[in-house]
């Protein structure tokens, strides 16, 4: 009977080992999870105070369990889109639609210059407004600084864009036919034309106002202000001569201006 006996504690020892086992793996595991999260905590925690400007500190909670819902809204705020970047999508979409409109109506232009001469005014106001909405559009990226928006800001910018989308649509009506003639067209378009281009100086006054830069620098007023001059001037004198100097005068300032006079007193670089 004693080798039954001895049998039986070898049994139940075992038995013990192989209970004792399983929760030692399972306990050996568990810590290493959690040495691997305090690894990742540590780790971000020390990551997000560096980037905390003045050398503040960023006190964060170490409670293990809430750090998955902060990793999930850090991960949607990432996805979302800034206040800038909404409106400049709106923006850039009438602004686009103008460019669009200028080069499909040249393109159409050229193609039919044999019926339809190429008129010299309509060609030199087509490149000056296509040169006129791409610096507006490169210096709308000014507005990328501002924190606080409102809807009187959205609105104005808005109009101003539309005002230039307008500017492509008097140069190349949407209803353009093989048998109009480029002078004759804007001849019949050309108060519609010094209108929105009036209305585009004063909008460009008023964003650049709503922006806190109306006087930065000192010359923007009155050199925005001499195109508006001009261009009421073409709504009083009805001669293509004035055509002609207004639009090679707006074509050469521009180019003077975005080339030379920006690379100087304003910089080539992003608006900020």
């Amino acid at each position: 009977m004693t080798w039954v006996a001895h049998a039986s504690r070898v049994l139940a020892s075992a038995s013990s080992r192989s209970r004792t086992f399983p929760k030692a793996w399972h306990g050996t595991r568990r810590r290493a999870q959690e040495r691997l999260l305090r690894r990742d905590t540590a780790t971000s925690t020390r990551d997000a105070c560096a980037t905390q400007s003045g050398g503040g500190s960023l006190n964060l909670p170490l409670d293990f369990l809430s750090w998955p819902a902060l990793g999930s809204r850090a991960m949607q705020n990432q996805n979302l889109m800034s206040s800038f970047e909404f409106i400049a999508a709106l923006m850039s979409i009438i602004i686009g639609l103008g460019v669009t409109n200028l080069l499909a109506g040249a393109g159409r232009a050229f193609y039919r210059r044999k019926e339809n001469p190429i008129d010299e005014v309509h060609i030199v106001l087509t490149i000056a407004t296509l040169l006129l909405l791409v610096l507006q559009w490169w210096v709308t990226f000014r507005w990328n600084t501002e924190v606080t928006w409102t809807f009187d800001k959205f609105l104005v910018l808005i109009a101003w864009t539309v005002v230039l989308y307008l500017l492509t649509v008097f140069l190349y009506p949407p209803d353009l036919s093989e048998a109009e003639e480029h002078q004759g067209r804007f001849e019949r378009n050309r108060a519609g034309y010094y209108s929105a281009f009036i209305a585009m100086c004063l909008l460009d006054i008023a964003q650049t106002a709503v922006h806190g830069e109306l006087l930065q620098p000192l010359w923007y007023v009155p050199f925005v202000g001499q195109y508006a001059l001009l261009a009421g001037g073409g709504l009083i004198i009805s001669r293509r001569g004035y055509d002609r100097f207004f639009a090679w005068y707006q074509l050469v300032t521009l180019l003077v201006w975005a080339l030379v006079v920006r690379r100087f007193l304003v910089g080539n670089e992003a608006p900020t």
